[in-house]
């Protein structure tokens, strides 16, 4: 449809010279020698006439709808939209103008105002069909499904020889689940069109979004028997066989696909990925070097050689690389974006963190150092500052799926699972093909105990890549959920064969082992593991939670103790260690002993930090506080010492101002911890701040749900923001978790408070 209008002639009439101004000369002599160039397949040079008259005559509708047209092809889609949408509005009886406006605004997810200018064409041709379906798309980006199969199927109705619009059709019956319902309408505009290598391509998608790769790739060659000369298909065949790794396959089409668009570096950039995927860099440099010497894509030429080396293993020579291009071109945001995505590959993140933020302030409003920027914060575990960028990510480019997957993974971290879900829906309709897309949301459905859609979700990505450990720990995590011992044994020993080192697979097969009355095995599980992971601190804390399982205490006190050495900011270790002396009343003998730990490494976090646990457990408030003092003095980056000394100012009457530092330095290192936003929560509660208190708290009661003290202090917070129902229904909350909890009375109270006695 798109290009049926890019190919619309443009008939130029030569301006009089009789009675003509210098301004209409210029303005029409610079439009002609663009539609010359345009024609001559001159872009770029056509791109400088165009804007040469746009600058005789800002009003000159005609010159930006070329200069549209111009930039499109150029590959600049955002400058593309903008003259678009002026030209649009300079010619609002322009049926093509309108229609071409409307079509981008569709592309960049701007669906409202895509659907505004498919009205303003039907309000004068009712029967008008690219309007239609234009409309129609609209509608289905606004996920108004009944308004856009009404509206495609009257458009397949007024077209009963063409195949776009039941190709429309086709794609949003598939975005509103109805996969019978899709694929007719796909094979009804093959059916209508046999010879439309457009309709084979669009039935080949719907294939690829089911994972019926057979069909597509039988759907595919079918088109390109059609017209082999079609550069849409052979991208096409190229993008499926390298998506599968059949790269000896996609490597002829990319080469054709090279020779049918020369001055298009895409399919070399394309070749480029496979000679690096399949272990032949040099080949990837033959192809990318000469691109060096045009200055246009000298940037994107550079980064893309910069990431051959990488994937190469020779991280150093693509970082130099990139140096080099940043001292010649200091303000280029594509050189300075490529080395954050790398830094972000090499889980560098605090570097990709401060390399794309260096890439914002080139270009503010572009799209990948957004990303790059959000990621980077989420690996950092910053999820709150990681949702802004990705966000911005997300705006900019509303059809990528990779932002809504991070975005999704943000969510669930903070506990948010129907939000999650949300944006992991969103990311597979985007890019049906996506397998983290598909793993992520495998994973919210099995935290949502519903095995049955983990394993709808999972089972195209399994047999693309039968050999993941990730797809078998999820089948077997959704098969624990159906309580299917045999099948999720089966899943998880396959996942650890793949990758011994999982922690999940693992994890996984000692939960088998526990459920199945197992002990012994699922300790030797763990016997056999201890050799590779010793030092590793997820590990040590499985350890820790198995031994305690099979009530082998000491053993579980041994490797909880080695947790705390070697990640002493971890608070679950804290947290079950300090359980475990209690519950053995063992509380006098550990503080013996980790004060003279501490006394032997004045220097180590976790020693000091158990000392002032167990005298909390204790009662010995004072000395607890007297040992956080000295801890957080001698180290302010103790994040767990700070937050317990901050609740010990809170709850004694301390400085809140100081509580309130402590509490955020804490935030700052254990963003989602609930206890440490509980305590963060009750330091703004305490400073008169009702809407951060209740922010704060509501991550708590997020990440554990659970605790009644987290729900009575997210009720106070209401409270004081002025939400008396929210603050009644936290109070109940707490009361319903437990009714003898330490702030019941407290919580009772306040129900009385505010008008509704407790039941």
């Amino acid at each position: 449809m798109l290009t049926r209008l890019i190919q619309i002639a443009v008939v130029v009439t030569a301006a009089s010279a009789t009675g003509c101004t210098d301004r209409e000369a210029a303005r029409q002599a610079h439009l002609a020698r663009g539609n010359q160039l345009y024609e001559k397949g001159q872009t770029r040079e056509a791109i400088i006439e165009y804007r040469n008259a746009v600058r005789a005559d800002a009003t000159f509708g005609e010159a930006r709808f070329r200069l549209a047209l111009a930039l499109a092809q150029a590959g600049e889609p955002g400058p593309a939209l903008a003259e678009a949408v002026r030209a649009a509005d300079l010619m609002p009886d322009r049926v093509d103008a309108q229609l071409y406006a409307g079509n981008l605004l569709l592309a960049a997810g701007r669906y409202a105002e895509a659907k505004a200018r498919a009205n303003h064409v039907l309000e004068k041709d009712l029967r008008n069909v690219e309007a239609l379906i234009l409309l129609g798309n609209a509608n289905a980006g606004l996920r108004d499904f009944d308004e856009a199969v009404k509206e495609l199927e009257r458009a397949a109705a007024l077209s009963r020889d063409q195949p776009q619009a039941l190709a429309a059709l086709g794609s949003v019956q598939r975005l509103r689940g109805d996969v019978t319902a899709a694929e007719q309408a796909f094979r009804n505009a093959l059916r209508v069109a046999p010879r439309s290598v457009e309709a084979h391509l669009a039935l080949a998608n719907f294939y690829w979004s089911t994972g019926a790769f057979p069909q597509v790739e039988e759907t595919l060659k079918a088109a390109l028997a059609i017209d082999p000369q079609r550069a849409t298909t052979h991208r096409a065949l190229g993008l499926f066989y390298a998506t599968a790794g059949r790269y000896t396959e996609a490597e002829p089409h990319l080469l054709k696909l090279a020779a049918l668009a020369p001055d298009d570096p895409g399919p070399r950039f394309g070749l480029a990925d496979i000679y690096s995927a399949t272990g032949r860099p040099e080949h990837a440099h033959k192809i990318l070097e000469p691109l060096l010497k045009n200055e246009r894509i000298y940037a994107l030429a550079l980064a893309r050689l910069a990431q051959v080396d990488f994937e190469a293993g020779r991280k150093d020579a693509a970082y130099a690389r990139l140096d080099d291009g940043a001292r010649r071109y200091p303000k280029d945001a594509e050189i300075r974006t490529m080395r954050a995505r790398l830094l972000l590959a090499d889980r560098r993140f605090s570097e990709a963190e401060s390399e794309a933020r260096a890439a914002l302030e080139i270009e503010a409003k572009r799209y990948e150092p957004q990303y790059v920027l959000g990621t980077a914060l989420l690996e950092q575990n910053r999820v709150d500052e990681a949702l802004p960028p990705l966000r911005e990510a997300a705006g900019l480019l509303p059809r990528a799926p990779a932002p809504k997957i991070q975005i999704a993974r943000a969510h669930l971290a903070r506990g948010e699972v129907d939000q999650a879900l949300q944006f992991a829906q969103e990311a597979l309709d985007l890019e049906p093909r996506s397998a983290l897309a598909r793993l992520l949301l495998a994973r919210i459905h099995v935290q949502r105990r519903d095995a049955a859609k983990a394993r709808e979700v999972l089972e195209p990505v399994a047999r693309i890549a039968p050999n993941s450990s990730e797809v078998q720990t999820l089948m077997g995590r959704a098969a624990l959920v159906d309580n299917d011992i045999v099948g999720a044994r089966r899943a998880f020993t396959r996942a650890a064969d793949l990758d011994p080192s999982s922690m999940e697979a693992l994890s996984g097969l000692i939960d088998v082992e526990l459920r199945s009355g197992q002990p012994a095995r699922a300790l030797g599980l763990l016997d056999r593991q201890a050799g590779k992971s010793g030092e590793n601190p997820e590990f040590l804390l499985l350890a820790a939670r198995t031994y305690l399982a099979v009530k082998d205490e000491a053993r579980a006190e041994q490797v909880l103790k080695q947790a705390i050495e070697v990640a002493p900011h971890r608070m679950e270790a804290y947290e079950q260690l300090a359980r475990l002396y209690f519950t053995q009343r063992r509380l006098d003998e550990a503080l013996a002993r980790f004060e003279h730990l501490a006394r032997q490494q004045p220097k180590a976090v976790g020693p000091a930090t158990m000392v002032g646990v167990i005298q909390i457990l204790q009662g010995k408030r004072k000395e607890a506080q007297e040992t956080y003092e000295r801890l957080v003095q001698a180290n302010p980056e103790a994040p767990i010492a700070a937050n317990n000394l901050a609740m010990l100012y809170l709850e004694g009457g301390g400085n809140v101002d100081v509580a309130l530092n402590l509490a955020q330095a804490a935030k700052r290192a254990l963003p989602l911890d609930p206890d440490v936003n509980d305590t963060l929560g009750l330091a703004y509660y305490k400073k008169g701040l009702g809407s951060l208190a209740v922010s704060a708290l509501e991550v708590s009661t997020r990440m554990n749900p659970t605790n009644p003290t987290y729900w009575l202090h997210l009720g106070q917070a209401h409270v004081l923001a002025g939400d008396k129902a929210k603050a009644r229904a936290a109070f109940e909350r707490a009361l319903q978790l437990d009714p003898g909890f330490a702030g019941a009375e407290e919580a009772r109270k306040a129900l009385a408070e505010l008008g509704r006695s407790p039941s």
